[in-house]
């Protein structure tokens, strides 16, 4: 589970769904948000729609975290808000290639 000082809170994921850039590939939709503060926040979200069991969805949930959470020490400092949808099938993967693609997708979009 995602630290409670690092987790969105609802009126934070009200702002990023309002005022976000957005980046998408076949396994995640990632939108993110600059703030003033300096703490990275996250949040992660598997619909029902995108696993129907929820062993598949907390799984999927863990790796993106995993994932963030070392993506999270580099850019700690620059008041980022990330919501990360996931959309299907990534309990089927490695941590390796969850981190791989998402972290493509990160770099790609803070970068830009």
């Amino acid at each position: 589970m995602t630290p409670r000082a690092h987790r969105l809170t609802k009126q934070e994921i009200f702002e990023v769904w309002k005022k976000h850039r957005s980046v998408a590939d076949s396994h995640f939709r990632v939108l993110l948000q600059y703030q003033n503060h300096g703490q990275f926040k996250w949040q992660t979200k598997v619909e029902v729609k995108a696993h129907k069991k929820s062993a598949y969805r907390h799984r999927s949930r863990r790796l993106v975290d995993e994932v963030v959470k070392a993506f999270a020490k580099r850019y700690q400092g620059q008041g980022i808000n990330l919501l990360i949808l996931v959309k299907k099938d990534l309990h089927e993967h490695k941590l390796g290639e969850v981190q791989q693609k998402l972290q493509s997708l990160l770099e790609r979009m803070i970068l830009s």
